[in-house]
């Protein structure tokens, strides 16, 4: 509408196009690489999502150390550590190799209820120059089933002991806690009007 009054089909079709030319601009100035360059960079980042998971899935021994209630619901308590003959094929699962941990299975919904994980040999990042990741850090998350639907964040909390650049040394705990989680729901309605077709 313009000035109170539908636009005529002539003044919208050369509105639409005008849109179109600021959204394929907006798109050139993001991002000047091409459509085979953008699909190749979307296939190489699938592929090395894929070998994290497979690093994942290969670095672990897990074996069940019991049942367990957490948040009121029972769990199964998994325990897991790296094997120390596996090779990982990515830089993430070098780093999951100085890693061990726990891990709460919700029983009903196989959904991780709560997951520890601790250091216990010291991560280097750029070979130790950059920084040093100490035996030690630990990271602990839980969740909750909230309105008996859906999982979410309950606290996360972040222990480290690093060194940074062979010089500066720092201990951080980091604790993050969520609350006053509320569902909400939201209607959307499409009103389309007719438009009479100008064409021949």
């Amino acid at each position: 509408m313009r000035d109170g009054a539908p636009l005529t089909p002539a003044e919208l079709k050369k509105e639409d196009q005008q849109v179109e030319k600021r959204v394929e601009a907006a798109e050139h100035r993001r991002s000047p690489i091409t459509p085979p360059e953008r699909e190749r960079n979307r296939v190489d980042r699938l592929r090395r999502e894929e070998q994290i998971i497979d690093d994942a899935l290969g670095i672990f021994d897990v074996e069940m150390a019991g049942r367990e209630t957490t948040g009121g619901r029972p769990a199964i308590l998994l325990n897991f550590w790296p094997r120390a003959a596996y090779k990982p094929k990515t830089s993430e699962g070098k780093n999951m190799q100085h890693v061990a941990g726990r891990a709460w299975i919700d029983e009903e919904d196989y959904q991780v209820a709560r997951v520890e994980v601790e250091v216990i040999d010291p991560i280097s990042i750029g070979l130790g120059i950059l920084a040093k990741l100490q035996k030690g850090a630990s990271i602990v998350a839980d969740r909750r089933k909230f309105n008996d639907e859906i999982w979410l964040p309950m606290r996360t909390e972040i222990t480290l002991n690093a060194r940074v650049l062979l010089v500066k040394g720092f201990n951080i705990r980091w604790i993050n806690e969520y609350s006053e989680q509320k569902k909400y729901t939201v209607d959307t309605i499409l009103k389309f009007s007719d438009v009479e077709d100008t064409q021949p």
